[in-house]
């Protein structure tokens, strides 16, 4: 072989290693970018769900890991539950983590603040889809959001909350309320829909805010609530994740009483939990992913569901919720209860 043709092959060569560098090269990038990530009309064989927080104690947490995880394998979609952990100034960095890796045509959460945090994360890793409950983003064809009408579903508890204060003492002036940490969502549609019902039903009667400073000291979440108790408060409504139980130890010692939010926990303390509002986060997560397997969710849409929609409500129908509340009281949180379903009383929810 003369020199001319060995140098030729040994150009060719040269060729050969960088067009296979360069092709995986870029089959690394696409990776890392989330170009893996399903579009309309693609099949998903990959969901996970990011917990911000932890699942255990969160019952809307639980109900988006096992909606999700039902439909998965329904369908044969590969499924994880991925959990982020208490400290929220790492959810985005753990979200962008997560999509960055690749495996996952679509994120599932639920968060108010999880939007934000996926329009984020988009930058990094464009192509990802996410699907959002309990939170607002309209108009980003990667990201479809649900958000919960949480005025009707705290309002609807907090006219419960003034009726049977009302009824047990009727000086009494105040519901405690148990807050694991302000947020948005707390402070403009849950605490303001709970006190909005409380004064509809009680004109004279306001709402008294304790801080616990987590969603996890229970110890803590006890000794503020036996506080509120000792100033007089007939009822407690927790809004603090796993300190919640707290709250509760504290009424049953005191034989107070507690209203739920989130949630139909009544069994978890007959007779001192005596009326629930609740979100069917699992039925709406079930449905949602089941739509974005077959390639029927609307990417880009926002919706916001009411009681009338049938996804927030209020538990009525418990057998404890019989057993516990008097029944002229459950008369008159009937037709309040009547007016929600039906759309005839609606409350306007912000958006965030």
């Amino acid at each position: 072989m003369n020199a001319t043709c060995k140098s030729a092959l040994g150009f060719l060569r040269k060729i050969l290693i960088v067009t296979a560098f360069m092709a995986l090269l870029l089959s690394n990038f696409s990776s890392c970018t989330g170009k893996k990530a399903a579009k309309a009309g693609e099949t998903i064989r990959s969901l996970a769900v990011f917990v911000p927080g932890a699942a255990a104690g969160s019952p809307l947490y639980e109900q988006m890991v096992d909606g999700a995880r039902r439909s998965c394998e329904e369908n044969g979609v590969t499924f994880t539950a991925y959990e982020a952990g208490f400290n929220q100034a790492e959810w985005g960095e753990r979200l962008t983590g997560l999509a960055a890796s690749g495996k996952w045509d679509i994120i599932v959460s639920s968060n108010p603040s999880i939007p934000a945090l996926c329009l984020e994360t988009l930058k990094v890793v464009p192509g990802q889809r996410f699907l959002v409950a309990d939170g607002y983003l309209s108009g980003n064809k990667n990201i479809h959001t649900v958000l919960y009408n949480q005025v009707e579903q705290a309002y609807s508890l907090g006219y419960f909350a003034g009726l049977y204060s009302q009824f047990k003492d009727p000086a009494a002036l105040s519901v405690g309320v148990v807050v694991a940490q302000r947020y948005p969502s707390l402070d403009q549609a849950i605490l303001p829909g709970f006190e909005a019902g409380l004064r509809d039903a009680a004109p004279n009667m306001g709402i008294d805010v304790r801080l616990v400073g987590n969603w996890y000291d229970a110890a803590k979440a006890m000794e503020l609530s036996k506080a509120l108790l000792d100033s007089g408060a007939q009822v407690l409504f927790p809004i603090a994740g796993g300190a919640a139980q707290g709250v509760i130890t504290a009424a049953k010692d005191k034989g107070r009483s507690v209203v739920w939010f989130d949630s139909s926990n009544y069994s978890l303390a007959p007779g001192t939990i005596l009326a629930c509002s609740l979100l069917r986060q699992e039925k709406l997560i079930y449905e949602r992913v089941t739509q974005a397997i077959k390639g029927q969710l609307v990417w880009g849409e926002a919706e916001i569901l009411s009681m009338k929609d049938g996804y927030v409500d209020f538990d009525d129908n418990d057998e404890l919720y019989s057993r516990y509340v008097p029944e002229e009281l459950r008369a008159k949180m009937g037709i309040v209860v009547a007016e929600l379903r039906s759309g005839k009383k609606s409350l306007p929810t912000p958006t965030f």
